[in-house]
């Protein structure tokens, strides 16, 4: 990925492929494709979609993530939330 804003170091690396690992994992910043591609989604699988788009980890690799690795990776995907989505409110006017 070119200039990633963000780093994650996985503690489980996923083996795909043959001799191929994934040990490090770059982030770009969410998009509003990336919540659109989300949206109508339980939180978990919202939250797998945004990160396997801001990550470019594929479907299949996502499934190989630890659960460790994914709870930290999702910390820095809640980073880049907008605030109404982090809160799990929805924006309204007043």
């Amino acid at each position: 990925m070119k200039n990633p804003v963000a780093t994650y170091p996985l503690k489980y690396p996923i083996e795909f492929g043959k001799d191929k690992v994934i040990d490090m994992l770059e982030f770009r910043r969410v998009q509003i494709g990336d919540l659109r591609a989300s949206q109508n989604k339980d939180e978990i699988e919202a939250g797998l979609i945004i990160l396997g788009r801001i990550t470019d980890l594929t479907p299949a690799q996502i499934d190989r993530l630890d659960v460790e690795d994914m709870e930290g990776a999702m910390e820095i995907v809640e980073g880049f939330m907008p605030k109404s989505r982090k809160d799990g409110e929805e924006s309204s006017s007043s």
